[in-house]
């Protein structure tokens, strides 16, 4: 199967571009008590490496956002702990 990809170049014109499309066969086995994932692709080298590649940006991705969303709860917490106690002002001096 053939699919058309258009990439804009340097002056933006539109250049057309052939991409082989194949297919990838997935498997999935969980190690290490839940906490770590063994994926093998079977397929061409060639959508191998960008299988490996999408699945390392969504990993990478997702890693992010868990660390984004820990840290905006850490905040939270200092916050709510700052406003209830006692001895911080509750309206900041100018």
């Amino acid at each position: 199967m053939f699919s058309t990809v258009t990439n804009k170049g340097p002056d933006r014109a539109i250049i057309p571009e052939m991409e082989w499309t194949s297919q990838a066969l997935l498997t999935v086995d969980i190690v290490d008590s839940g906490n770590l994932v063994e994926i093998t692709v079977f397929g061409r080298p060639r959508v191998q490496n960008r299988v490996k590649s999408m699945l390392l940006c969504l990993a990478w991705f997702h890693r992010e956002h868990r660390a984004r969303a820990e840290k905006m709860k850490h905040l939270e917490k200092n916050l709510k702990a700052h406003a209830s106690d006692p001895h911080s002002p509750q309206d900041p001096v100018a």
